[in-house]
């Protein structure tokens, strides 16, 4: 799914599927909060405000059944994103500097949304274009609500 070639369709809903893919989420993100010193906390509200924005979506297009699988393959490629993201910046930020780590990391939360607006447009049986103006909207409303709160 990553690799944009298949999509939530393909995976089982299971909630024994979503709770690994959770667990893998919440590793990938104490990893990722401890290496560029973020809260674990804030990090985990975004993203469930993300996932509500998500189901939301599904929900008002008619696709309600489709959720459990969708939530699992967001949750689950986000999870390997989020660790991709931290293991680049401890890999690369002493071999070639904190700015470039940074910029090669900055591309990698874009691919991440490219990637949900993927998995987004197969549950909805829309065109990818359609997935990536939704996973841009819920991109925009997690960083404004981890802006919002680091600030306070």
């Amino acid at each position: 799914m990553i690799a944009l070639r298949k999509g939530p369709e393909h995976i089982p809903s299971s909630w024994l599927l979503l709770a690994l893919a959770v667990g893998a989420l919440f590793f990938a993100t104490f990893v990722a909060a401890q290496v560029v010193a973020q809260s674990f906390t804030l990090s985990v509200a975004a993203d469930a405000l993300g996932l509500g924005l998500y189901g939301f979506v599904l929900v008002a297009a008619g696709h309600a059944r489709r959720v459990l699988a969708t939530f699992t393959t967001l949750i689950g490629c986000g999870a390997i994103l989020m660790l991709a993201f931290a293991v680049e910046l401890v890999l690369f930020e002493p071999l070639l500097g904190e700015n470039p780590a940074l910029l090669i990391g900055l591309l990698i939360h874009f691919w991440s949304v490219f990637v949900e607006g993927h998995i987004m447009s197969r549950a909805l049986s829309r065109h990818l274009f359609a997935g990536v103006a939704v996973a841009i909207a819920a991109f925009t409303v997690r960083y404004a609500f981890q802006l919002h709160l680091a600030r306070a």
